[in-house]
């Protein structure tokens, strides 16, 4: 299975040249990886989440479903460590945030790989080792525009 979130992935755009760190470089492997990322992301909370914990020789140690087990610690008969929060703070902290939306982006970038995506018939590839493609083929056609 592709795993992007394997750092010699990125790594090796870098260290074959295809990738500088520059604010297109960036804004395109935002633009085409982070939806693919924060399915793995997902994906891997929720695998995590719904794995069974099997019994262990230390009697210590609970056992069970993850998310059982941080929901409703009580049935653990475990101390609860979710602390309650005021809203105030709750919402200074959601002031200081970014959240992802299309923002994550920058708005001239996306623009411009939308419009080329349509003028060649690009698309999201189904499987994510084909990401690479799509992120070469905008940057090379991004790039041949500023020449």
């Amino acid at each position: 299975m592709f795993r992007l979130l394997e750092s010699t992935f990125f790594k090796n755009l870098k260290d074959d040249g295809y990738f500088s760190g520059d604010f297109l470089d960036k804004n395109l492997v935002i633009f085409c990886y982070l939806n693919a990322i924060q399915k793995e992301i997902n994906d891997m909370v929720e695998n995590w989440n719904y794995h069974k914990i099997r019994p262990s020789k230390n009697s210590e140690c609970p056992h069970g479903r993850n998310i059982i087990m941080y929901a409703m610690p009580d049935l653990y008969q475990v101390e609860d460590h979710l602390k309650p929060i005021a809203n105030n703070a709750l919402r200074l902290c959601e002031s200081k945030c970014t959240f992802k939306g299309d923002s994550a982006c920058d708005k001239t970038i996306r623009e411009i790989c939308k419009i080329l995506m349509t003028e060649f018939t690009w698309e999201f590839p189904p499987l994510n080792s084909q990401l690479c493609d799509l992120y070469l083929n905008l940057r090379r056609e991004i790039k041949s525009e500023l020449l």
